[in-house]
């Protein structure tokens, strides 16, 4: 424990002034003043902490005064962590010492500590106390020490000190529980911090002290209940709030955690945390404008990108597909490095049927992440509308390369084969699509598939068999595709019915357009 020295010095009366007030100082008092000089820009040095230049001005004046104990005590204080091999010298400089200050004592109880003494640094350190019995931080030390060699013995001694100092008793209990926990006896240490919280006036740090145990052995119950406690007694700030109203979250308990993630807002509005939770709460019930609203309030809005996605997934909920993609335009321009929102903002430029931007965009993710299986697939989408099918084709393999058993490719490239392609290519669209069914079976989409594949050949019986299974589904192709076989199998009726259908979801349909027609007529 470093010595703190003031130091005023008075080197001449005033009766060594002369008359015209000019004075000179004796040889010896030249001496003392180049000494305590010294000496004061050795303590400047170490306050500054360049302990080397510290310790070699202190060697000079230890040479000068090799029993001055305040010189001692400051030279060996620095010299225990920053000069290994004066450790010897400073021990025995210390224990030579005659009528030792209580720092001394300190000192020198850190040299035994350090030396693994245990029993003579306690001595020594008992003895700095019987100098200096009100100093608390050489008593907690003191403490700390006498627990490694008699644990029982340090506790009563700290309650002891509790007592006679009550305004220690919250920092005394925390020393208490940290020697239990030093001693792996984990439950004697909450059992200490819980019920001092029956009698200290300070609670904040045995709060604390408990999450930390509770966060180690990650019982989230007991954390809970702590931070609901802390909560309860007053101490209320954002961060309390945020691990309440995560934790309630994680305990299944809805109602609570609305309330603290309220009270996040009111001290808070733009906690991230809490507009996140209120956002979902509002997805939940499906209100879409709601949540969205949540998100941009939120302060890392603008900076977070999952933030964008979220809100971009609003958007599209909410049919904005102007204001998606400007969302996700100015995102992309923010982090153009992200995949992710690179990815998102591809899918919209996709849904705005620019597929020539949304291609460049999938191909610059694919230099970064080439074996992407959703980045491929949609990008095998995009080329399908831009008619560039043998690229398509060749990226819709490179993606069963990569994951054999793809679905959606398997039923993508299978249908391709089947639709667009000739028919020695109809064996093996009906081979994909049968694995994609094979993998998920209740795919309406891949079982439109398979009936697609029967009417290119020729059966539509199993054809017709298939779509008339398919549950109501507001889609255009397998309205489309329902139209088609009905009308091939002249029953007109279904045909007009589903050709209708189709024109309600895409009014400009050609095909729809042109069998609805003759459909119609009977033709």
């Amino acid at each position: 424990m470093k010595i703190k020295i003031f130091i005023f010095l008075c080197l001449l009366s005033a009766a060594l002034y002369a008359f015209d007030g000019n004075f000179e100082l004796s040889e010896e008092a030249q001496k003392q003043s180049d000494f305590y000089n010294k000496f004061l820009q050795a303590l400047n040095f170490e306050n500054e902490d360049k302990n080397q230049e510290a310790l070699v001005l202190l060697k000079e004046l230890l040479d000068q005064t090799p029993e001055d104990k305040h010189i001692i005590h400051e030279y060996c204080y620095l010299a225990l962590d920053n000069k290994k091999e004066e450790f010897n010298f400073c021990k025995t400089a210390l224990e030579n010492l005659k009528n030792k200050t209580w720092q001394n004592h300190t000192v020198l109880g850190d040299y035994y500590l350090r030396e693994g003494a245990l029993t003579q640094a306690l001595s020594e350190y008992k003895n700095a106390l019987k100098l200096n019995p009100e100093n608390l931080d050489l008593s907690f030390h003191y403490a700390g020490i006498l627990a490694s060699k008699d644990q029982q013995g340090a506790i009563n001694y700290l309650d002891n000190l509790a007592k006679e100092y009550p305004q220690t008793e919250s920092f005394v209990k925390l020393k208490i529980a940290d020697i239990y926990l030093k001693n792996k006896e984990e439950e004697k240490a909450i059992f200490t911090l819980e019920n001092s919280l029956k009698t200290v006036q300070n609670k904040e740090g045995i709060y604390f002290a408990l999450i930390k145990i509770y966060e180690q052995k990650k019982d989230t119950k007991k954390l809970y209940a702590t931070y609901q406690s802390m909560h309860e007694y007053g101490l209320i700030n954002a961060e309390i709030l945020e691990k309440l109203g995560s934790l309630a979250i994680k305990e299944q308990d809805e109602e609570n955690a609305i309330k603290y993630f309220a009270e996040l807002l009111k001290l808070d509005g733009k906690n991230p945390y809490a507009a996140r939770f209120f956002a979902i709460q509002e997805q939940n019930q499906g209100r879409y404008e709601s949540a969205l609203n949540y998100l941009k309030q939120a302060r890392d809005f603008d900076t977070a990108p999952a933030m964008q996605i979220k809100a971009g997934y609003y958007l599209s909920m909410l049919s904005k597909q102007d204001e998606l993609l400007n969302l996700m335009e100015s995102a992309h321009k923010k982090f153009q490095d992200n995949n992710e929102i690179s990815y998102y903002y591809a899918l919209a430029l996709t849904d705005g049927k620019n597929y020539d931007k949304a291609a460049k965009v999938f191909e610059r993710i694919l230099q970064n992440t080439p074996d992407n299986e959703l980045v491929l697939f949609n990008y095998s989408a995009v080329l399908y509308e831009q008619k560039k099918y043998k690229k398509m084709e060749e990226v819709l393999r490179k993606l069963l390369t990569i994951n054999p058993d793809n679905a959606q490719a398997l039923n993508f490239l299978g249908y391709f084969l089947v639709d667009e392609g000739e028919k020695e290519n109809f064996e093996e669209g009906y081979k994909l699509i049968s694995k994609a069914l094979s993998l998920k079976p209740d795919e309406i989409a891949y079982q439109d598939s398979l009936a697609w594949y029967y009417f290119k050949i020729g059966n539509l019986v199993e054809a017709n068999k298939i779509l008339s299974s398919l549950s109501e589904v507001k889609d255009e192709e397998i309205y489309l595709h329902k139209a088609v076989v009905a009308h091939a199998l002249k029953d007109f009726e279904n045909a007009v019915k589903n050709y209708e259908n189709v024109l309600k979801i895409n009014p400009k349909n050609k095909v729809a357009k042109k069998g609805l027609k003759k459909a119609k007529k009977g033709i």
